[in-house]
């Protein structure tokens, strides 16, 4: 095989990466991410009124942390695919994609610490 047909034409794996839908210039890598993201912050919404009944409940910090980061991640998940399907055409879409990327790890980041932390401070 030709070492150098992998960099001119891609995988047949990443091809829905880059792949768009028709003529749409929405990618299918986007949709794949932005369904499940809205489903699940839909799931927390749904959900929210018994959570804050648990939360002050407990009136733990580590419950309250936890929930806001998570809303947090779901919220900065489904911008970063809408911007990726809206701006997909020029080179500043490529920064803003990297930057949107980078504060959701920040954020999944920030909830197993806060998990690991908080959870060794308060027992």
């Amino acid at each position: 095989p030709d070492p150098q047909s992998n960099i001119t034409k891609p995988h047949q794996c990443l091809k829905i990466l880059y792949e768009d839908i028709g003529d749409s210039r929405v990618r299918f890598w986007d949709i794949l991410l932005l369904v499940p993201n809205v489903a699940f912050f839909i799931f927390l919404m749904w959900k929210l009124p018994s959570a804050r009944a648990k939360i002050r409940l407990t009136s733990s910090p580590i419950f309250i942390t936890f929930y806001l980061l998570v809303f947090v991640v779901a919220a900065v998940g489904i911008t970063r695919a809408i911007v990726s399907m809206t701006v997909s055409a020029s080179s500043a879409a490529t920064i803003i994609d990297k930057v949107l990327w980078e504060i959701t790890r920040f954020f999944l980041l920030a909830i197993e610490l806060s998990v690991v932390i908080l959870g060794l401070a308060f027992g």
